[in-house]
């Protein structure tokens, strides 16, 4: 595919969507695509930046239901945004670019309009997650944040909290969840226990380990963990909750 510029959502725009919430909310609702928001802003309610990615498309599927079309969706986008400067990768009005134009229609049919929250937390990316509560930028973290290098398929960690959005899902609350390195000790402190023991999953157990490190957070400078450390705390707490020590 060819190249395209990237842009971001324009200021003005970014405040009219989110002061308008109810109105828009049954424009999108209503809408195939986003004439409504270029009616409002004429000169275009987007910004184009210096900077060229490779275009990408992405391939439709609802809910999320194949976690394998999910894992080749995911490693896509992670692949084709890694090169943007962070700056504009974690500037919210970037993601809302790509879901208002780019892949409105994937953003419609993956992340359903129940009402005027699912604007305001998926779309508008305002609730407590940021982010990680919309299907894009998700997407995006759970390859950012679990690739290992080291590692013969670097995407093994990916591949594996994908399978179970509650392996990822808890991690997004906690105050360690940027920390990559903290992540991924998490990730492989989980993923070690359950292939070297013989044990039935349990999906809770990720909230407690979420909480567990963040309260090491408060008596440790777990920001000097490295994936080792942490992985090794993970599998003893894991160890202790299913009984085995």
């Amino acid at each position: 595919m060819s190249k395209i510029y990237i842009k971001v959502l324009s200021d003005d725009a970014y405040a009219y969507l989110t002061k308008n919430i109810k109105s828009v909310t049954e424009l999108i609702k209503n809408s195939d695509d986003i004439s409504w928001l270029y009616k409002k802003f004429p000169r275009g309610p987007f910004i184009t930046k210096d900077f060229q990615i490779e275009d990408f498309d992405l391939t439709l599927n609802p809910d999320e239901k194949d976690r394998d079309l999910t894992i080749e969706n995911d490693i896509k986008i992670y692949n084709h945004l890694k090169c943007i400067p962070n700056y504009l990768l974690f500037d919210v009005k970037f993601w809302l670019w790509l879901i208002l134009e780019k892949f409105y229609s994937f953003s419609k049919i993956s992340m359903k309009i129940g009402g005027e929250s699912t604007i305001k937390d998926h779309w508008l990316l305002k609730g407590r997650r940021g982010l990680a509560f919309n299907v894009l930028a998700r997407a995006y973290l759970r390859v950012y944040l679990t690739i290992d290098d080291n590692l013969t398929d670097k995407y093994e960690y990916s591949r594996w909290v994908i399978e179970n959005p509650e392996r990822f899902r808890n991690l997004t609350w906690s105050l360690f969840s940027s920390n990559k390195e903290l992540v991924l000790g998490v990730v492989k402190g989980e993923k070690e226990f359950l292939d070297q023991n013989k044990v039935i999953e349990n999906s809770s157990f990720y909230t407690i380990i979420s909480k567990y490190i963040n309260s090491l957070g408060s008596v440790m400078l777990i920001d000097t963990f490295n994936k080792d450390d942490l992985s090794f705390c993970v599998y003893n707490k894991l160890e202790s909750l299913y009984g085995i020590k």
